[in-house]
């Protein structure tokens, strides 16, 4: 220490995009529908989605939004294209398909994050 290098960090341990996103679809599928823990669980899905997966750096002094109507570019259509490819990258348990196929569409703007479902209780879902 006394030549004036600071230490090595230690280790950190990160969990990858994909099992975080799984970890976020499995607990908003739990939530009921318009819940206020479903509605932040699908929030906080979404900035791992889009800051990850997306370039939402802007210049100037602030960001123009686009009408919905209005068209992506070619740029736009290319970088949801690669988003989507990563999605299909990621690889998913046998009983959990369904979400790389809901995070897929998701991503491809196919579907709304309020899509995902909701699984209930077994006894919700026996109707008893």
């Amino acid at each position: 220490m006394t030549d004036g290098t600071l230490p090595s960090p230690y280790n950190v341990l990160t969990v990858s995009r994909a099992a975080t996103c799984a970890a976020y679809v499995r607990m908003v599928a739990c939530e009921r529908r318009g819940s206020y823990l479903r509605r932040t669980l699908i929030s906080d899905l979404a900035t791992v989605l889009i800051c990850g997966l997306f370039d939402i750096t802007y210049e100037g002094d602030y960001m123009e939004h686009k009408s919905d109507d209005e068209p992506e570019t070619e740029a736009e259509k290319l970088e949801r294209e690669r988003a989507v490819d990563e999605v299909k990258s990621w690889s998913w348990r046998k009983d959990e398909t369904w979400i790389g196929d809901a995070l897929v569409a998701i991503v491809a703007g196919k579907a709304r994050y309020e899509d995902l479902p909701y699984c209930g209780e077994v006894g919700e879902r026996e109707g008893g």
